[in-house]
């Protein structure tokens, strides 16, 4: 088993975790040297988790290729392979409990997220296997919707709706982060993330009815802007992340834009790096807005609800290319992590909160700030535990307080949850790629 060759952020990555084992690292000279000649900021840090993520891919890829018997797969068939591919890179993004941890610790220790974490945050996810199909009106066929959901939700001290960010990953691997020629499904696809306003079903079924009843789902139908509702997120797919690449970052993002009629459709992530993303989606100046209060004409927050309780619903799913990994489904500590931060903040009103579809319907109408402070002390000490006989206080799994079976919908998910006294931070207006020009903050497009 070998890794990925290291970049320059891969190598500061390691000689920061080297130098947190080291004597004084705990505030002796070698800690406070090593902390001042690299520079600890929230964005170094998401860098160092996704460059985790990264060469644990191509590790535990070569590993199932040394070991395919093991896995019931054939040398034939594993010879065949030269990368990891893109379910293998999403799903280990998602894996759990590293990139929990990960996310934990970089809201604790920057002062940004102060106002964030009056209680602990809830940070899970589920990968999916497979994509929900859309057909796009007046076209034929059906493509890929996406590949990732980010979810971020915050209880504001005091305020009785919780506030939201999301948007849509298409990944692709790829050695440069501009990839161009976009032909077929592919062209398809693209047309959708230039312009939101595209209408659409669900051929499969993987999702309902629209929430007002039309016939076509409209994801620019709810909070504004719609052009941060889906982004492309360009891997690297060598074992040594390319100079092109922004700032060493294994993960890129890119945006979608109708170029002259004459010219093929691409994407040119070369300006983005997914842990400038992820940080400002952590504070809340990333990613599009969406109201748990589900009103019925607002298509864009019905389908994240609905990604939500799909999620909750799903058992781990296994990428073939790097084994068996167990990304969770949802947990009963998140069910204690969604009520304390209720709690704390005062928040008790019907909508969705994962891992449960309707708190108040699952545990109850009288539901208050103290006595859910009681709940999640008693609950504290039962996470993990078993209950054969069906006795004891242990949270319940999901909304029908039953076994999860999997269902034939849904969409890997990410999902943050903080509180405290602060608010997240407002998305700038990120261009109308139809009508306006580029903004410097977002790249090409």
């Amino acid at each position: 088993m070998y890794l990925a060759s290291a970049s320059s952020t891969s190598r500061a990555c390691a000689d920061l975790s080297r130098a947190a084992r080291l004597p004084g690292a705990r505030g002796g000279k070698v800690g406070r040297d090593v902390g001042h000649n690299v520079h600890m900021s929230i964005r170094h840090d998401l860098e160092c988790l996704i460059h985790h993520s990264y060469q644990e891919t191509w590790s535990t890829f070569d590993w199932v290729r040394s070991n395919a018997r093991t896995y019931g797969l054939t040398q034939r068939k594993v010879d065949k392979w030269k990368t990891p591919g893109e379910p293998a890179f999403v799903s280990n993004l998602l894996e759990y409990p590293t990139t929990r941890q990960r996310l934990y610790d970089v809201l604790k220790k920057h002062p940004e997220f102060t106002a964030f974490h009056s209680v602990p945050p809830v940070i899970s996810g589920v990968f999916i296997h497979q994509k929900p199909k859309v057909k796009l009106r007046g076209r034929q066929g059906p493509i890929e919707l996406g590949d990732l959901l980010l979810v971020r939700q915050h209880f504001q001290t005091g305020v009785a709706v919780p506030q939201g960010r999301a948007f849509l990953v298409q990944a692709k691997s790829s050695d440069s982060p501009r990839v161009t020629s976009l032909t077929g499904n592919e062209e398809k696809q693209f047309s959708l993330y230039s312009d939101w306003t595209t209408q659409f079903t669900f051929p499969n079924q993987e999702f309902g009815p629209t929430p007002d009843g039309s016939r076509y789902w409209n994801f620019s139908s709810g909070p504004q802007p719609y052009s941060d509702t889906g982004v492309y997120g360009i891997v690297s797919n060598t074992r040594k992340v390319p100079r092109s690449f922004p700032n060493d970052c294994p993960w890129a993002i890119g945006f979608a834009s109708l170029p002259p009629a004459a010219e093929p459709r691409s994407v040119d992530a070369s300006k983005l790096s997914m842990a400038e993303a992820l940080e400002g989606f952590l504070l809340g100046t990333w990613g599009r807005p969406w109201d748990a209060s589900l009103p019925t004409s607002d298509h864009w927050s019905w389908f994240v609800v609905e990604c939500l309780r799909a999620a909750a619903e799903w058992r781990p799913y296994p990428a073939q290319r790097i084994g068996v990994i167990k990304v969770p489904r949802a947990r009963r500590r998140d069910v204690v992590g969604i009520v304390e931060m209720m709690a704390a903040a005062s928040t008790f009103v019907p909508g969705p909160y994962w891992p449960l579809t309707s708190l108040l319907t699952d545990l109850g109408p009288d539901l208050t700030a103290s006595n859910a402070r009681a709940l999640t002390s008693t609950w504290r000490g039962t996470v993990g535990e078993r209950h054969e006989d069906g006795g004891g206080d242990e949270p319940p799994l999901d909304a029908q307080l039953g076994t999860l079976q999997p269902m034939a919908r849904g969409l890997s998910v990410l999902y943050i949850a903080t509180t405290g006294s602060g608010r997240l931070g407002d998305p700038p207006d990120q261009p109308d790629p139809l009508n306006n020009p580029p903004h410097k903050d977002f790249g090409t497009w």
